[in-house]
């Protein structure tokens, strides 16, 4: 299972964020308190954007090594630049609630087919221990036919997981793609004859 690690330092007064930090909170596990800490910010970008909001990541914390997961992001209301992380260290045993993102893969064998996916939800919120739980789930749609949907009984029965979800909510379902009309073809105006001089 893919895990990413950050380094973070304390954090003391001053401008870090000029310097490519953020602020941030370690806590939970075997913290005994809170820890303010700065992490760099291009590391962090990366494994939100590609791993979701609640990435799971090692943390090199002084001279030893955490494993937790990302509960919490800030961003700024206009930019949307990353402002604030919270990581809540946890055992691998520890039961926790993840949302996990969903990868709906074969998705272009819909399209050759004149169908199209309709996402409703693309993460998924699952219960159970870090070790348990996956860092995405994968649903093959490739040969799902109209009217066919991805419900949280999909998933928890092709991957055996727990997710908070109802069982009959849907994450996406597939309908026909939409008939375009023709545009309509330009007529050629017709040139005026020019006016005949004596």
């Amino acid at each position: 299972m893919e895990q990413t690690t950050l380094t973070a330092t304390d954090r003391r007064p001053g401008k870090f964020r000029e310097k490519g930090f953020i602020p941030g909170i370690i806590y939970g596990g075997d913290v005994p308190a809170a820890k303010s800490v700065k992490l760099e910010y291009s590391p962090l970008q990366k494994l939100i954007s590609k791993h979701g909001s609640n990435a799971r990541v090692d943390i090199d914390f002084g001279s030893t090594r955490k494993s937790g997961f990302i509960k919490e992001i800030q961003r700024d209301a206009i930019s949307k630049r990353i402002i604030h992380v919270d990581i809540q260290v946890v055992s691998k045993d520890q039961e926790v609630k993840l949302n996990i993102p969903i990868l709906f893969a074969n998705e272009d064998r819909l399209t050759d087919r004149k169908l199209q996916l309709q996402v409703y939800k693309p993460t998924a919120e699952v219960e159970g221990t870090m070790a348990s739980i996956p860092e995405t789930i994968r649903i093959d749609v490739g040969l799902l036919e109209a009217g066919d949907s991805v419900t949280a009984e999909t998933i928890q029965r092709e991957h055996r997981l727990n997710l908070s979800d109802k069982e009959d909510t849907v994450y996406a379902a597939v309908t026909h793609q939409p008939v375009r009309a023709p545009e309509p073809e330009e007529t050629p105006q017709e040139e005026s004859p020019e006016a005949e001089t004596e």
